[in-house]
């Protein structure tokens, strides 16, 4: 699904901006779907997990488009 949405690596700040917050929201509600998936597997468990304590920063770039790069790495 997200390559329909924000992709890594291209520039989202030529974007509109209501563009942008449509791409964000279906992307939150992707991450919705995966960490609502149902598991017996205690890695995916364990990853589901991870993503609920990092979800506020998955996305920032899409919240702060130019300000943050999607790897987030400063």
């Amino acid at each position: 699904m997200a390559a329909k949405n924000l992709r890594p690596g291209r520039n989202i700040t030529t974007s509109a901006a209501s563009t942008v917050a449509t791409k964000r929201r279906a992307l939150e509600r992707s991450l919705d779907d995966i960490l609502a998936a149902p598991t017996s597997c205690d890695l995916a468990q364990a990853l589901q997990n991870k993503f609920r304590r990092a979800r506020y920063q998955l996305l920032t770039f899409a919240r702060w488009p130019g300000e943050v790069q999607a790897t987030n790495n400063a």
